[in-house]
């Protein structure tokens, strides 16, 4: 059928449509009628030559654009690693951070979000979004993004998204090495942790920066998180490198402190290890020797052929010094050492046994056991 050989009216009632001969009060501007939601349109189809018609209706839907404002300004600290720093470059994860910001609270399944650097790529048909919008690298800082916003409907809104890089502090990151320590804080365990004054090298690290804050911890993960930090760094109980938290006063969005990570390596070393004899050899831990049948009764003995076996459980890579005393007070303070531990005469009676005392010490890290 030819559209030609017909008229087509619009109109707001039904009554309107059917009215004869040729509808009364038709829509006089149907290419731009401002119609209501939900609202019903009569068509009246009439043939030009036989003045025939019938009559039906559609409604109007009008989907709405997610209304939108403009979002808080979305910063991150300068992560360091892009270059050049001038302007200040970081990776954006805009889905992730911004998104939701957006949205303001409207489903995520309902809408697609895309960015475009600027409002001609956003208003235009052909315009290209940020392809890459988890990873988005900014070009100037500040930099506004434009944001279009489309419901399932294909209803479109738009709004803007700053974009900020935050300067990090700019500590040293090289301190030196804090005083090793021996295992020895009297606590009767082989747990190589030690007490340190960690604030030793804050002001070599700090740079003479102003407003800038430490903060101590044990592990990387916790220094990055902020999380379980070292509450007495001038008196710490650790084990190993310490990761100071170097914070200035410029806070990201997510509510963290620019900050860069520093690690301050410290040591604690164990103290040598003195074994028991082999009690198969030597019951009781007793060095024993048979007396000489021309002896009047005081024994020589060779303490010096015990040490492979008092030292059997150290690593073989060091090397340490052994002697031995008379009494566990000179043993643990180093004097009055047996000076002939190669040919000492006991003065126990034969058959009693005498107490001597070994001193280890480590000739690398200078460590002491004393027993």
């Amino acid at each position: 059928q030819a559209a030609a050989n017909y008229t087509v009216t619009y109109y707001t009632s039904n009554a309107d449509a059917n009215a004869v001969p040729t509808g009364n009060n038709p829509i006089v501007l149907p290419n731009t009628y401002l119609a209501s939601n939900n609202q019903t349109i009569w068509v009246r189809i009439q043939d030009n030559v036989s003045r025939c018609f019938a009559v039906t209706s559609f409604k109007v839907i009008i989907n709405r654009p997610l209304a939108l404002t403009i979002p808080p300004t979305l910063t991150l600290c300068d992560d360091g690693v892009l270059v050049p720093l001038s302007p200040a470059q970081t990776t954006f994860n805009l889905v992730a951070l911004a998104n939701p910001q957006i949205l303001n609270g409207a489903s995520a399944a309902s809408y697609t979000i895309a960015y475009f650097n600027s409002v001609s790529e956003s208003t235009s048909l052909t315009g290209i979004a940020i392809a890459s919008p988890t990873t988005y690298v900014n070009l100037t800082n500040p930099q506004t993004l434009e944001v279009m916003v489309t419901s399932a409907a294909g209803c479109k809104s738009y709004t803007q998204l700053t974009l900020g890089v935050l300067p990090v502090p700019t500590p040293r990151t090289n301190p030196t090495a804090l005083s090793p320590k021996c295992d020895d804080n009297l606590d009767n365990n082989v747990d190589l942790y030690e007490y340190f004054d960690l604030t030793l090298n804050a002001v070599y690290i700090t740079n003479n920066q102003a407003n800038v804050t430490l903060s101590y911890y044990h592990t990387l993960a916790d220094a990055q998180s902020a999380t379980n930090a070292i509450t007495s760094a001038t008196n710490a109980l650790v084990s190993g490198d310490v990761y100071i938290r170097v914070e200035n006063n410029f806070v990201n969005s997510q509510g963290s402190h620019c900050n860069v990570i520093v690690t301050q390596p410290l040591k604690v070393n164990p103290l040598p290890t003195v074994s028991l004899l082999d009690a198969a050899i030597h019951p009781n831990n007793t060095y024993q020797i048979c007396q000489s049948p021309v002896s009047s009764g005081a024994a020589m003995f060779d303490l010096t052929t015990m040490i492979p076996e008092l030292l059997s459980a150290n690593p073989a890579s060091n090397t340490y010094t052994t002697t031995f005393y008379l009494t566990a007070v000179d043993a643990a303070s180093g004097t009055n050492v047996i000076s002939n531990p190669t040919s000492y005469q006991t003065t126990a009676p034969v058959g009693a046994t005498q107490a001597i005392y070994v001193r280890v010490v480590n000739d690398q890290t200078g460590c002491v056991n004393g027993k």
